[in-house]
């Protein structure tokens, strides 16, 4: 193995175990979600928008947008008082 073969199968090895950049997305994503469904006392945010006002792929958008769990929370308590 060649030393780029090596850093690759390292670095697929450490996201396997957790410790890889992807990995580190997907916490923060989870965590992210977990605060959102904890202000609008949900149990999941994997809703429609047109019925329940929120939904995972809205919460995704955001996410990738910057938006704080909060923000996210506040706005789609917004959109709820309206569905």
């Amino acid at each position: 193995m060649n030393a780029e073969q090596i850093a690759l199968a390292q670095a697929l090895h450490d996201n396997e175990m957790g410790r890889g950049p992807d990995a580190n997305a997907e916490r923060l994503w989870l965590r992210w979600v977990d605060v959102v469904e904890a202000h609008l006392d949900i149990d999941t945010l994997d809703g429609s928008d047109d019925e329940e006002g929120y939904s995972l792929d809205t919460a995704h958008d955001w996410f990738e947008d910057g938006v704080s769990p909060q923000t996210a929370a506040a706005r789609f308590l917004n959109r709820m008082v309206k569905a």
